[in-house]
């Protein structure tokens, strides 16, 4: 240890001491008048050492913090301990700094250390808000969740508030929208719709996400006539947002509380049997729509045209007429050649467009459109009997094809005639990144692949009775 015994402190000494600190440093008699103060005060808060001199240390803390200031000083000076506390103390730019004191008396004089811990307190501040966000509201759509909604709803479930309305909503077609272009756009979906219900609905109204897919707003002191009124502007705001590849559509149903012995439970639940009686109604046409959409997509982002599947539709039907298919099976052959590829909708335009060879990377991404085009068919009641079809359209006769690596007959066979039929009439047609085949030359190429890559028997049917 050093030998202290001569050492003794200059004040020169101590002044350059405390210049160092980047704490507030400071001594002030007990009616808070600045004796010294260090040049932390300047770098921190703005203020001279001949600013300080002029003022008393209570005019710098925040006007809600002087109460509990004042009693904190009083308190330490009766009991000579050293005090700690925070409170707010205003920067010579206005702003009011969170700092935490460490104060001691000695005598007539009070020694005073403050850190300012504004960040500090400022993210805890933030967290807790955050955390208390989270708690109320739905992370992905920013609307409020189901355990706040139904918090609230007990708290605004009074006479006053009557009569009261309840919306429910179940959003159209997110299913097929996750499994065709991935969840991602699912969740842009929902993000959409909460928007619109946000902007087409009054400030008092509470909206939350009820569920996965599902809606619910509180209306307070609303007849049902508004009700009714608002639901119509949700649905016109989704006709307006929509687009031809695109559609925003929600089924709605509302039910009014009138009286105040209502259950609002009950009210609740016949706003859902309302909105899933529209759903019913609504969803058939809805499907429709999205698949006319997707077929229209299809069309304009890839090689395929509507000429080539309507081609297609009546090759294959006439196959199918020389094999005896039934009548049923006909109309789903002719389902199958218009929308066999509707998985590509899904698959990056720079693929589907490319004018050379695809790489090995691209070619993995291009099979997955006969796994997406099953699962569009499967979310779709009128396209279900035609999923098996579009998944097997590009297994080959000997095995080798995708995505399954099924062989001979246990290909479906509308899947093999549709095989046959796309191959022959891509090669008698141009393409962006060669010329038309000949007749013969695909003829050709067709004999060369049977019982390769096609069915023999459809081979020797197709071009000895169709073509």
């Amino acid at each position: 240890m050093a030998d202290t015994k001569h050492f003794i402190l200059q004040p020169e000494d101590l002044q350059r001491f405390f210049s160092l600190a980047r704490e507030l440093l400071c001594i002030t008699d007990k009616k808070g008048r600045f004796v010294y103060s260090n040049d932390a005060w300047k770098d921190m808060m703005g203020y001279t050492k001949e600013d300080l001199a002029k003022k008393n240390i209570m005019d710098f803390v925040h006007v809600d913090d002087v109460g509990s200031t004042v009693n904190t000083i009083k308190e330490l000076m009766n009991q000579e301990q050293v005090g700690c506390f925070v409170n707010r103390c205003y920067a010579e730019n206005g702003s009011a700094r969170f700092i935490e004191w460490r104060l001691g008396l000695d005598g007539e004089y009070i020694y005073s250390i403050g850190r300012d811990i504004t960040q500090d307190v400022t993210e805890e501040r933030k967290k807790k808000e955050a955390i208390v966000y989270l708690n109320y509201h739905d992370r992905l759509t920013g609307l409020y969740n189901r355990a706040f909604f139904e918090e609230e709803t007990k708290r605004l479930d009074t006479e006053r508030q009557l009569p009261i309305s309840l919306i429910m909503g179940d959003v159209n077609g997110l299913k097929m929208s996750n499994d065709v272009y991935g969840h991602r756009e699912g969740d842009h979906l929902l993000q959409s719709i909460a928007y619109i219900l946000k902007e087409s609905c009054r400030a008092e109204d509470l909206i939350a996400r009820w569920g996965g897919d599902e809606f619910v707003i509180l209306l307070p002191q609303t007849p049902e006539k508004i009700a009714d009124i608002i639901c119509k502007r949700i649905r016109k705001a989704c006709l307006e947002a929509s687009t031809e590849t695109s559609r925003l559509s929600i089924s709605l149903g509302y039910a009014t509380k009138t009286k105040a012995q209502e259950d609002i439970m009950n009210v609740l639940k016949k706003a859902e049997d309302f909105m899933y009686k529209r759903k019913l109604l609504e969803s058939k046409s809805l499907r429709s729509s999205i698949i006319a959409s997707m077929k229209k997509s299809l069309f304009e982002k890839s090689h395929e045209t509507e000429e080539h599947a309507e081609r297609l539709g009546k090759l294959s039907r006439k196959i199918g007429i020389v094999m005896g298919l039934t009548e049923n099976e006909l109309n789903e052959l002719e389902l199958l050649a218009m929308l066999h590829d509707i998985g590509k909708i899904a698959i990056n335009d720079s693929i589907l467009t490319k004018p050379a060879e695809l790489t090995s990377e691209e070619w993995i991404e291009m099979k997955k459109h006969s796994g997406i085009g099953y699962r569009i068919a499967q979310s779709a009641p009128e396209l279900a009997q035609i999923a098996e079809y579009i998944l097997s359209h590009h297994e080959r006769w000997d095995g080798a094809g995708y995505p399954q690596g099924l062989k001979g007959e246990r290909i479906p066979l509308l899947a093999r005639i549709i095989s046959v039929v796309d191959a022959y009439d891509a090669m008698v047609n141009d393409r962006p990144y060669r010329r038309a085949l000949s007749h013969h030359q695909a003829k050709t190429e067709l004999l060369k692949n049977a019982g390769k890559q096609f069915d023999p028997q459809i081979v020797y049917v197709f071009l000895e009775s169709v073509v």
